[in-house]
């Protein structure tokens, strides 16, 4: 089409004079003013495909989504995927159906309604789910080609499938192992090694701990990870803790030794307390991060001081204790006991009560004496007046 001035507004097709000719992917034509040309085309059916699309199930119930491409991903007009997702129940529901036995637009246009859950690059071959399907349902997958205009091709749309090739849902597994380990055990070793000391000339340095266990029966493509931490683990979350040996693979009925040491982390030395745990992780990536102690898979450390087990002969011989006063133990006791501040203020008490005894006894001791007398003056004048009432009697 043309527009014959910049102030023509309406697009008009070429007439048989401008002789328009097509040659393969070549036009030619006459044109004989200025004119504005508009080339227009109808895009067609893309050719692509998301072949042997699967899913893998991850961690937490999530999921991974593979395929292979095939066709012409290089195309402008092709630019990315729609991915659909639909959640069904663990016993069955509707699922998106495949496309290369029979196609309904109307059923792809109902059970895509709103299980849009993102659009990804034409080239890209994988996508991982981050949203967890609950617990007792499963998801149901499609992946649909989009061009540069919007049009969405479900009929070329690639969906989960069983061994068969009969679409289906796909179930997660976000439950984490219960698996254990046998026989957890350590030993906390002071190595009294001189080249140890001499790097730098520190003995806290010559510490070193070894950890054993126990391999039992687990899950299919399980491995393990080791923890330590200082505190003692109840109900603790092991998710943002960085493991110190992980991926470990089991090997059923075989012992397991793992060795740390002073020279090495300088987090070993005495008088330290740790905590090592064992955490299980299925073949999906779900790890059993929730820890308790005590427990099989939690192990207590405590390095203790040992240098003095080994330089016995440094502690100095103490000196012979002094014969007691006249070889007497209890004066020697008692001479001990005056040098102490608790035995010489329980004495000056005792010395202070003493004399106020004494004084106290003086006195009452002067006033029952002035009491006595009293008591007999008072008893002779009973006596006299009692003579004297005898007599008045007398002479009446």
């Amino acid at each position: 089409r043309k527009l014959d001035s910049i102030t023509d507004t309406n697009w008009e097709y070429f007439s048989e004079y401008n002789n328009i000719s097509y040659s393969e992917n070549k036009i030619t034509l006459n044109i004989y003013n200025p004119t504005t040309i508009l080339l227009t085309g109808v895009l067609d059916f893309p050719d692509i495909e998301a072949q042997n699309l699967s899913a893998s199930p991850a961690a937490e119930g999530k999921m991974s989504l593979q395929w292979t491409l095939t066709g012409d991903y290089d195309s402008d007009y092709t630019i990315g995927w729609n991915v659909y997702k639909r959640i069904v129940p663990s016993f069955g529901g509707t699922v998106f159906p495949t496309t290369d036995t029979g196609y309904d637009e109307n059923v792809w246009e109902s059970l895509t309604a709103n299980n849009l859950v993102d659009f990804i690059d034409i080239e890209d071959t994988s996508w991982f789910d981050q949203s967890v399907t609950p617990d007792g349902f499963c998801s149901s997958y499609a992946i649909t080609p989009v061009d540069r205009i919007g049009n969405i091709f479900y009929n070329i749309s690639s969906v989960t499938t069983d061994i068969d090739g009969n679409a289906d849902f796909v179930c997660g597994d976000s439950t984490p192992p219960i698996s254990v380990v046998g026989d957890f055990s350590h030993q906390s070793v002071f190595t009294n090694d001189s080249e140890c000391y001499d790097v730098l000339k520190n003995w806290n340095m010559c510490y070193r701990i070894d950890l054993q266990w126990n391999w039992l029966a687990g899950e299919e493509n399980e491995t393990w990870n080791l923890y330590r931490i200082e505190q003692q683990p109840q109900s603790i979350e092991l998710y943002f803790i960085e493991p110190i040996l992980e991926n470990i693979s089991p090997e059923e009925g075989a012992q397991f030794t793992f060795t740390q040491d002073g020279l090495n982390d300088s987090e070993i030395r005495p008088g330290k307390v740790f905590y090592y745990i064992l955490a299980p992780v299925d073949k999906f990536g779900n790890e059993r991060s929730i820890a308790f102690y005590p427990s099989p898979t939690v192990e207590r450390v405590i390095i203790e001081d040992k240098w003095w087990e080994y330089n016995q002969h440094l502690i100095p011989v103490p000196e012979p204790e002094p014969e007691p006063p006249l070889g007497n133990d209890w004066l020697g006791d008692f001479s001990d006991n005056m040098e102490q501040q608790e035995f010489k203020i329980a004495g000056l008490v005792t010395l202070v009560i003493l004399c106020l005894g004494i004084i106290m006894l003086a006195l009452i001791s002067k006033r029952l004496k002035r009491l006595r007398k009293v008591i007999s003056a008072r008893k002779r004048r009973e006596a006299a007046d009692s003579m004297a009432n005898e007599f008045d009697d007398f002479f009446e």
